[in-house]
């Protein structure tokens, strides 16, 4: 389901298999008390300070080990993702000029001759903020679900705000920040740039591990998933793959993905873990595997 989920930074990503090992108990730690979700506006210009805004995003921002460009140094392994966690929020802030929208790409290669627009960053002239009815927070596994699918050419940028074991951390700026008004330029964490690329780092946080099946409003008593392999050679569908490391084994536990039973107990039964939030959508029919790399 591309260009839908995305993961809110690499830090998400990385400990989303860890977290989701322990359903129905998430044991992230993680609460997002608040997001503002910015995407470029293809409809008309707008001068509505409230949704529309002049915004920088970058891919390495708030990243505290997966940084792309060398340019930037972590703070140190202690940190989670926040705008702390690397040297690139300061750098960048503090630069003069940073937050005119006309001159913003002229300055950055000034103070940053390495920065590569289009890759390293992404310049959006009136982004839109989307209105929490056009996407759901996955809010202790920090991914979001758009309502609707992203276009190639359009960028998706984020702003949240999140406590970890007793601490609060910030990635981004919010429009309400007293310290950026409009129509000066916001500071945000890049999730979807412009034509995405498996080379480009942002390729990982759209995720791979979710899957429309065309329906809506799923219930968990009327709703069965099986996982089959069907034979090259005697054209017979199996729920087990008769070879290699997990032979005969049901593919539903090769997947992790029956571990439960329907009292969402630590006991294995036969069936789809049906958890809602983390392995289902239900009222958009998606269906979401317990690991980045299904």
């Amino acid at each position: 389901d591309e260009n839908r989920h995305l993961f809110i930074s690499q830090y998400f990503r990385d400990n989303y298999d860890y977290w989701m090992s322990s359903l129905p108990n998430v044991t992230s730690g993680v609460v997002i008390n608040r997001i503002e979700v910015w995407v470029t506006n293809k409809g008309n210009s707008t001068t509505d300070y409230d949704n529309s805004r002049n915004i920088l995003a970058f891919k390495d921002l708030a990243e505290p080990s997966v940084i792309d460009n060398p340019i930037w140094t972590s703070t140190g392994a202690n940190f989670p993702a926040c705008n702390e966690a690397n040297n690139l929020y300061k750098n960048v802030v503090s630069v003069s000029g940073i937050r005119d929208i006309a001159n913003a790409s002229s300055v950055l290669k000034t103070a940053f001759p390495t920065l590569v627009g289009g890759d390293d960053y992404e310049k959006i002239e009136s982004a839109r903020k989307l209105s929490s009815n056009e996407y759901t927070l996955n809010e202790k596994l920090g991914f979001i679900s758009l309502r609707s699918a992203l276009s190639t050419d359009q960028v998706l940028a984020v702003a949240i705000e999140y406590t970890k074991g007793g601490k609060t951390y910030q990635i981004g700026e919010f429009s309400t920040d007293a310290s950026v008004n409009a129509p000066q330029v916001l500071v945000l964490k890049l999730l979807k740039n412009v034509s995405p690329t498996p080379s480009k780092s942002t390729w990982k946080l759209m995720m791979k591990n979710v899957y429309s099946l065309g329906a809506y409003n799923m219930s968990a008593e009327d709703f069965q998933l099986d996982i089959k392999y069907k034979s090259d050679t005697t054209g017979v569908e199996l729920p087990y793959i008769t070879e290699g490391n997990i032979k005969n084994k049901m593919l539903l536990s090769v997947m992790n993905l029956d571990n439960l039973n329907t009292q969402l107990q630590n006991v294995p039964d036969g069936f789809f873990d049906y958890v809602e939030g983390y392995t289902v959508l239900s009222s958009s029919g998606r269906v979401i595997f317990p690991s980045v790399e299904p």
